[in-house]
């Protein structure tokens, strides 16, 4: 009997830090809205033109190729960012040479940032990134026959890479 009691306390001490917990989150949520609102509507008018986005940039001084690197690795993740936006500011803001390597570093390492967070968060992630149609769709192309034609998707010109990424990381893909 004791032993039954001991397991009901623990169960009553879980429930009770998982409902502390649970206001904290909303406590931090609520606290933070009006800042996450702000920071959401700057960053949409960063990403409004390719201007916008080489004046915000430029105006880390030294740090742009950085900051820019990590908006472009940025933009394979967070699906509302424009890739194509992206890359040609970096050429416009660094040259050919320099913009064409951090435009190709923020994609790779984002490619596989996706990748990973997709093979770690699964299916929930994934259909939350690329939306249940796309998922539907696509996922067929990530078995083992198919996967071919995943690399030749890979290649064609404006089609959605980085969703194809996050597809890529629920596959048998080593």
């Amino acid at each position: 009997k004791r032993r039954g009691l001991e397991g009901l306390i623990v169960k009553k001490k879980r429930i009770v830090m998982i409902v502390i917990l649970i206001g904290v989150i909303l406590a931090l949520g609520i606290a933070l809205f009006p800042m996450l609102r702000v920071t959401y509507l700057k960053m949409a008018l960063v990403f409004s033109s390719p201007e916008a986005l080489k004046e915000y940039v430029l105006g880390f001084g030294a740090w742009a190729p950085i900051v820019f690197f990590l908006l472009h690795l940025l933009q394979v993740i967070v699906a509302p960012i424009p890739g194509n936006l992206v890359a040609l500011a970096g050429g416009a803001l660094f040259g050919l040479g320099k913009g064409f390597l951090l435009n190709g570093l923020g994609v790779i390492i984002g490619s596989v940032v996706a990748f990973y967070l997709a093979r770690g968060m699964g299916k929930p992630l994934v259909i939350r990134a690329v939306g249940e149609t796309f998922y539907a769709r696509y996922s067929k192309l990530f078995s083992g026959k198919y996967l071919l034609g995943l690399f030749i998707i890979f290649l064609l010109p404006f089609f959605p890479d980085d969703a194809l990424c996050f597809l890529a990381g629920l596959s048998t893909l080593p």
